[in-house]
């Protein structure tokens, strides 16, 4: 006696020597009747797949879709990947249509789940996507099921044939102004975010005190000039401050690589600056310390705003600096 799995494998191949196999719960053997005849696999007593010849002598094969227990869920499984990747294959209420009239009913149901689907897409909110393409695709092979049997299909699945493509048609449509009213609605708040970035960006230049969310541009975060406790400091929109003669220092250093055309890189020993790390200079002047990546336009620019940048002379003493300066 073969296993479920061997039944499903021998009957998956279509061959004609195969008379009847079958194992304990499945079982697959040859049946003639008006239209043909057809290699039809059984899970106990219920027909779960078949092999038919359509009209044009094309074998192609009909797998149940009807609700059933979870062994026969189980045996049509087996069934579906056991067959060959050319296989036409439908996914049908009745895997065994032996009149117009059951053929119709395959057509109505497969019109049905379709619908269904195209139903779940237009109430869904996150898987709508999904759902429109599988009733998509479903009304697709609908369609081939149609032709491959040349179904003449009711007023109800005609009037269904008419409606459905229609119906995909609109809710395509819904969806992409569903995704433009989005984009717009996303663009404003954006825009509106970043109008009140650049108001809270000018007072906090201006010395107001108040608080950043971490603002940069390509130049790496703004910088301006700030004291308490009788000290002057620098501080970045990331909201790290390090004393004013620290932040000289890195300049000098930066000023020093670029006149020379020569890099930086961290390696060994810490430099620091105040108490954060410096972890390269590039032969431009860009720096790197923590996570601030400064572009030498950015400092150029703040010393040249503060009246310092013709004072400053080259110099790489911060590089003997191996202990963080606490601010």
């Amino acid at each position: 006696m073969a296993t479920n799995s061997e039944v499903a494998h021998r009957w998956a191949q279509d061959d004609k020597k195969i008379r009847l196999v079958r194992s304990g719960r499945m079982s697959a053997e040859w049946c003639s009747f008006a239209g043909g005849e057809a290699l039809v696999l059984y899970s106990y007593n219920t027909v779960i797949g078949a092999w038919i010849s359509a009209p044009s002598g094309q074998r192609v094969v009909l797998i149940s879709c009807a609700g059933c227990s979870g062994s026969t869920a189980g045996h049509i499984n087996l069934a579906r990947y056991a067959l060959p990747r050319e296989a036409c294959v439908f996914e049908v209420y009745d895997p065994l249509p032996l009149t117009e009239e059951e053929h119709r009913g395959n057509v109505e149901g497969m019109l049905g789940k379709a619908a269904e689907l195209l139903d779940r897409a237009s109430r869904a909110r996150t898987r709508g996507g999904e759902f429109r393409t599988d009733a998509e695709l479903l009304f697709e092979r609908t369609k081939a099921y149609i032709d491959a049997f040349g179904v003449n299909v009711s007023f109800r699945s005609e009037l269904a044939r008419i409606l459905l493509p229609e119906a995909i048609r609109r809710w395509r449509e819904e969806n992409e102004k569903r995704r433009e009213e989005d984009k717009k609605r996303r663009v404003g708040v954006e825009r509106a975010e970043r109008r009140a970035e650049r108001k809270n960006l000018a007072r906090w230049l201006r010395g107001e005190p108040i608080e950043l969310q971490r603002i940069s541009d390509e130049d790496g975060p703004y910088l301006r000039r700030t004291e308490f406790g009788g000290k002057v400091y620098i501080e970045t929109s990331f909201g790290a401050t390090v004393p004013w003669d620290e932040a000289v220092r890195l300049f000098r250093l930066a000023l020093h690589f670029r006149s020379k055309s020569l890099t930086f890189k961290r390696k060994g020993s810490s430099v620091y600056v105040g108490v954060y790390t410096l972890s390269s200079v590039a032969d431009d002047g860009g720096v790197v310390i923590g996570c601030h990546r400064i572009a030498w336009t950015r400092m150029e620019s703040f010393a040249r705003s503060l009246g310092a940048l013709d004072e400053q002379q080259p110099s790489d003493e911060l590089l003997t600096q191996n202990e963080p300066v606490d601010t």
